[in-house]
């Protein structure tokens, strides 16, 4: 809101009377918006893995918050732009891949680590689980840990390698 208040915009806050769902049709949409992305990305990667994932498993948080990112930086509103370019005066398009898939990544660098050899392998392999909401960065998981990897999608990030 300092944002837009800086930019010489208004926000004001309105309160809809209890019971009135006629008022909540916006919030309403965009939760069915939500739900049908959500709905969207655990189908495929269903169909990718060849399993049904329960929607107790640990992911499923994950890939609610990719479809709101999914929603925010990559849905193109009549306007012409983004949620996430009206909020931020700034394009949002940046590549990614799809939740779940499979890739290498080029992990961060420890900082009490020699690193790997000349010769020896940089990327290693890891499962794609979205941007991190705060700075564009991507999270990879692996079978040892989550993690954020980069605030560039293709500074360490090497994207899709297994069957396509």
């Amino acid at each position: 809101m300092r944002k837009r208040n800086a930019q010489g915009l208004s926000t004001s806050m309105q309160h809809s009377p209890v019971g009135d769902s006629n008022n909540k049709g916006v919030v309403e949409k965009a939760m069915r918006e939500l739900e049908g992305v959500a709905r969207t990305l655990r189908s495929a990667l269903e169909e990718r893995i060849g399993k049904e994932i329960d929607l107790a498993h640990p992911l499923i948080p994950l890939l609610v918050c990719q479809a709101a990112n999914v929603l925010n930086r990559y849905q193109v509103r009549p306007s012409g732009s983004t949620a996430y370019e009206m909020a931020t005066g700034r394009d949002s398009i940046v590549p990614i891949c799809e939740f779940g898939e499979y890739i290498h990544f080029k992990p961060p660098k420890l900082s009490n680590s020699q690193g790997p050899g000349k010769l020896d392998g940089r990327f290693i392999p890891g499962v794609w689980l979205g941007q991190n909401v705060r700075d564009g960065g991507n999270i990879v998981g692996t079978p040892e840990e989550v993690a954020r990897v980069s605030d560039s999608p293709t500074g360490h990030f090497l994207t899709k390698m297994l069957n396509r």
